[in-house]
């Protein structure tokens, strides 16, 4: 997929408005090939707190559950904790505005704590079985105390090695378990915000 060209903002009322479209293609029922194309301009601000205000919690946890699992699968366990202890941050302290920004966060949690635990653990292990971790950028187990790190320099090891390494080595409970994040972040978001709209 060829990433499109950088779109400059557009001057909307004196403020700036990012214009985008969406191109869906579908096959009718009578077999009739379609394509619906949206079109539309957003407001943009370069302020984060007033983009975190605007952020939907919901769609932001399954992207979050999505690419972490995503990456795990592809082996690149270093980044996939990176997005889930960065996704999980910035859910957090966005989640005190209300019992439905909580329950969000909450269930987003029953998803991401177990996975980047367990990427984690996997890459202790490789530490322990390999002398080093695969990853390209050493090693760090996660620990808060300095003195409990441990950065291993290993020799960078090629992607697709990497990959089939880490898809060898990985227990049937891990894979699966990435799979269904990954397919399926969790129901628990669905629950999450019908249970805050009784």
């Amino acid at each position: 997929m060829d990433a499109a060209p950088e779109v400059p903002p557009i001057e909307i009322d004196g403020k700036p408005h990012l214009p985008f479209q969406v191109q869906i293609e579908y096959t009718r029922l009578d077999g009739a090939k379609c394509m619906r194309v949206l079109t539309d301009v957003k407001p943009v601000t370069f302020d984060r707190a007033v983009a975190e205000k605007g952020i939907d919690l919901a769609i932001l946890g399954k992207h979050i559950a999505n690419t972490t699992a995503r990456l795990a699968m592809e082996g690149e366990f270093t980044q996939a904790r990176v997005s889930a202890i960065v996704g999980q941050r910035l859910i957090e302290k966005n989640s005190h505005a209300n019992p439905k920004a909580r329950s969000q966060y909450n269930a987003l949690m029953t998803d991401i704590i177990p996975l980047e635990n367990a990427l984690r653990d996997r890459q202790e292990e490789e530490i322990r079985e390999y002398g080093g971790n695969l990853s390209d950028y050493g090693n760090n187990t996660g620990s808060d105390d300095e003195s409990e790190r441990i950065v291993v320099p290993v020799k960078k090891v090629k992607a697709k090695k990497k990959k089939v390494q880490r898809r060898t080595d990985m227990s049937d409970s891990l894979a699966n378990y990435c799979y269904q994040v990954k397919e399926n972040p969790s129901t628990t978001y669905s629950r999450a915000e019908s249970d805050s709209d009784d």
